[in-house]
């Protein structure tokens, strides 16, 4: 075959679309909430929501400017001379118009906050639920009669409430006298007192979960995991749904994931140190790199981050994921079914047959996926997953214990990551915490609470991470059987050991987080 075939067929470097969805910046997400607490009730009350997505306007208030006239104050992505939108509005609300420009990201995130996340909207929600369902004489389970619409818009403005303040779990507790809630916000948990659900209501929403779940809502007191999709105005939330029975009925936990949102190492507060070292090794497109921590402490979230970083590299990348939790255009993801026979080592042995450059294994969880996955990481392929240990030294014990050999466990581990999520503090409205200041003889701040972050004082999470790098001589004691916490500890220095309190002093250093929190995960 000749030169010239070839440059009839050549194949180019794949590219990806330019066009993402990125999130907010820290300072368009503030100035987004900001603007939807100028936005009251009175005012949005006569501008429906689909009317003010259609035109993308957010009714502020009503001003009154004399002698018994009033101008409705509307927030705009436009131009504050649109005729034709001042007259559709002025035609709609029967109010003259006065117009404010902002930016239109900032515009549509707050329309959202401010419609979905109204607490009185979520209280009228909840007194209507109480006032239909009021007969507890009647055992009727299931939710077949006409009062399932309760439980199902309850739910529905439950959910929309809990996304609109980032919630990432809402929790349907049953007690003796009812149905508690709890919403956890920035990792700390939020709950009613008092029971707000009949029993009935608790049952008929926990029957409304399976249901969307595909789950048989004559199963009952038996544990269950599975998942559904909800589509909120234009955003697709992933929910994982677990429920377990108690001794007061089923309890139901949902946990929300945003699909689509492409979130940088940055964007997750990601120290800018850690930042480098994750894309150095992450780039170097060989090697594994492990991440560990409790639950919820965000490791998938950082490895979607890298994975975000790959795919613009042009890499073929297979996850192996159980189940798939965020969609990434470009790559190839697959969920596990063990029912089916197609768990962790066999999905392992198929992706290795695909080609990859990068491999992505949702967790580490027995001796063949941990034997399967470093061999991968051995030869060439860059193996991205997560393990439960409490710090990076345990992480070879663990797999030595999953029967991994020592030699494997040297050559292939490249980056060993533990990380911890940490309410960080409001910037809008922390002060000087003078007792503790003077204690630690540097700025330290408390939390107040203002319209910002729903008056809990604290804004956001941040990352404290802790690394290991695998350099050559931890290589070496590790090929010699030295793998335990104790024995790798003599060989640490600080080109290959990031420690976890060093990482929580910085931030605390900074102001970023309280002395309560930071005196609670010393180690």
């Amino acid at each position: 075959m000749t030169n010239e075939f070839f440059s009839k067929v050549i194949m180019y470097p794949a590219q990806l679309s330019k066009k993402q969805v990125d999130v907010l910046s820290e300072d368009d997400m503030v100035a987004a909430k900001r603007l939807s607490v100028c936005s009251n009730s009175q005012a949005r009350a006569i501008v429906p929501y689909d009317t003010a997505k259609s035109l993308q306007v957010l009714p502020l208030s009503i001003i009154e400017i004399g002698a018994g006239q009033k101008v409705l104050s509307v927030a705009t992505s436009g131009s504050t001379d649109d005729i034709e939108k001042i007259k559709t509005l002025k035609f709609c609300t029967n109010f003259p118009i006065k117009l404010v420009s902002v930016k239109e990201h900032i515009l549509s995130e707050a329309l959202f906050i401010a419609y979905f996340g109204d607490d009185r909207a979520l209280a009228n929600c909840v007194e209507e639920a109480q006032d239909v369902i009021h007969d507890e004489k009647s055992n009727n389970y299931f939710p077949t009669d006409s009062k399932c619409g309760v439980a199902a818009s309850f739910l529905d403005g439950l959910m929309e409430y809990a996304i609109s303040h980032h919630a990432s779990d809402i929790h349907f507790i049953p007690t003796v006298s009812g149905g508690i809630l709890r919403l956890r916000i920035d990792g700390e948990l939020r709950e009613n007192r008092e029971a707000i659900n009949t029993i009935k209501l608790h049952q008929q929403i926990i029957a409304r979960i399976k249901v969307l779940s595909k789950c048989s809502i004559t199963r009952l007191y038996m544990p269950f995991d599975s998942s559904f999709k909800l589509k909120i105005d234009e955003r697709l939330i992933f929910i994982r749904v677990s429920i377990m029975p108690t001794i007061h009925g089923e309890k139901a936990v949902l946990r929300f994931l945003c699909n689509g949102q492409n979130y940088s190492l940055e964007q997750l507060n990601i120290d800018g140190r850690f930042c480098d070292l994750l894309k150095r090794f992450a780039l170097k497109g060989e090697g594994a790199i492990l991440f560990s921590g409790p639950t919820g402490s965000g490791k998938t979230s950082s490895i979607y981050a890298l994975l975000k970083l790959l795919r613009e590299k042009a890499k073929n990348i297979i996850t192996l994921e159980d189940p798939v939790e965020i969609e990434l255009k470009g790559v190839s993801q697959t969920s596990i079914a063990e029912a089916q026979g197609f768990g962790f080592a066999e999905g392992l042995k198929s992706i290795l047959r695909q080609d990859p450059d990068v491999v992505m294994v949702g967790e580490i969880r027995d001796s063949k996926a941990a034997q399967i996955a470093l061999q991968a990481a051995l030869t060439g392929h860059l193996l991205l997953s997560t393990i439960h240990t409490r710090s990076v030294l345990d992480i070879p014990l663990r797999l030595s214990h999953f029967g991994v050999d020592n030699s494997l466990l040297a050559q292939s581990l490249s980056l060993l990551i533990s990380q911890r999520l940490i309410p960080r503090l409001c910037t809008q409205c922390k002060v000087i915490d003078l007792s503790a200041s003077k204690k630690f003889n540097l700025d330290v701040y408390q939390p107040v609470g203002c319209a910002c972050c729903d008056y809990s004082g604290f804004d956001t999470r941040i990352v404290a991470m802790e690394a290991l790098i695998i350099d050559k001589k931890i290589r070496q004691v590790m090929s010699l059987g030295e793998i335990d916490a104790e024995s790798l500890r003599k060989y640490l220095s600080d080109e290959n050991y990031f420690s976890f309190n060093k990482s929580l002093f910085a931030l605390f250093k900074n102001g970023l987080i309280t002395a309560e929190h930071y005196n609670n995960l010393l180690r």
